[in-house]
């Protein structure tokens, strides 16, 4: 009697092991299906670009940007009323109108600041234009997913212009105190192959930007100026 009462309840605690077991199967399986999605998530993500992001950086950064409103005929107009044209250069002969605009809108994008107003509708421009990177590289700072995009770099209007190709020295650069004189001087012995057609630039989704050239790195360097040049004057 004992023996059957014994035996009586194992049928019924297999079925509930069986039951058991196989409610553990599915909750395995499905915790596979699950991570096997979650892992062709990422890998999608990670391969399609969705994860990665453009990292700016800024060196020379402006101080007290004036806005840039309008640009025509190589003048800026400023937010503040006032209207210059880049001291101490002129457009290159083979850079037509149009394109001299487009260069000074690029190059004034992020505004400008007045050096010195020389009285005569001239004055030295600080800018701070864009240089997009366009080599893909990819891990800035450790981060794999982290572009480095391109910078912005603080420099001389007219330097920029002179560099790119997109503007000459004036012939009378006398309006121009000797140390601004110099600077463009040096800016002309120290980058004295400017290409023909002025250095390229895109449309952003915001602004503009000059495609990267490592020429702006040095670009207004007074040590560099003067290894090449000459000492600047006092």
């Amino acid at each position: 009697m004992l023996l059957r009462t014994a035996f009586a309840g194992k049928p019924h605690m297999a079925d509930e092991s069986l039951q058991s077991n196989r409610r553990l199967e599915i909750l395995l399986v499905g915790a596979l299906v699950v991570s096997i999605v979650v892992v062709a998530a990422y890998f999608t993500l990670e391969f399609s670009g969705v994860l990665d992001r453009d990292v700016w950086t800024r060196e020379h950064p402006l101080t007290s940007p004036i806005a840039v409103v309008s640009v025509k005929d190589g003048v800026v107009t400023l937010s503040d009323g006032r209207s210059f044209a880049p001291a101490g250069v002129e457009r290159a002969q083979i850079i037509t109108p149009a394109k001299y605009d487009e260069a000074l809108a690029a190059a004034t994008d992020q505004g400008v600041e007045v050096l010195l107003d020389l009285g005569n509708g001239r004055a030295v421009l600080m800018c701070e234009p864009r240089f997009r990177n366009t080599c893909g590289t990819r891990g800035y700072k450790g981060d794999r997913h982290a572009w480095w995009a391109g910078g912005t770099y603080g420099c001389r209007l007219s330097e920029l212009l002179i560099c790119s190709g997109y503007a000459i020295i004036t012939t009378d650069k006398s309006e121009l105190p000797p140390r601004e004189q110099w600077h463009l001087e040096a800016t002309v012995a120290t980058f004295p192959s400017p290409p023909q057609s002025g250095w390229e630039f895109r449309r952003l989704t915001k602004g503009r930007a000059f495609s990267f050239t490592p020429e702006i790195l040095y670009l207004g360097d007074e040590q560099m100026y003067t290894a090449v040049y000459k000492e600047p004057p006092s």
